[in-house]
């Protein structure tokens, strides 16, 4: 048996059971770069995992997919410095007027709710 195959199946089904708990636990404030983060994350997992005992020396580039997935994981919990950042330097997304296109379509067609 080869123990790197082993140790990494093991920890690749850790990572699948948390993201798993994660996505289980999620709420409405869970944005979508957050949930699609964790699917993806828990798939490569898998995929990793799998890779290991049935790719039989193709390779799956199920690693890539892993890292997608973190890379979202991380830009979801790197959000609220990001707008922060965007924010100290002129960029404010709630600043912005509410009205885009039409400004007077509530004059024509009533308030639209």
């Amino acid at each position: 048996m080869n123990i790197e195959a082993i140790l990494s199946t093991v920890c690749m089904v850790i990572v699948m059971i948390g993201c798993a708990e994660r996505l289980n636990h999620s709420n409405e404030a869970d944005g979508h770069c957050a949930k699609w983060g964790y699917s993806i994350t828990g798939g490569g997992a898998l995929g990793c995992a799998l890779e290991w005992w049935l790719a039989r020396g193709a390779d799956w580039h199920m690693d890539t997919v892993l890292a997608i997935g973190l890379a979202l994981v991380a830009l979801a919990s790197l959000r609220a410095p990001i707008r922060q950042w965007l924010a100290a330097h002129g960029y404010d997304r709630r600043a912005r007027p509410r009205e885009v296109g039409d400004v007077h379509i509530g004059d024509r067609f009533g308030q639209i709710k």
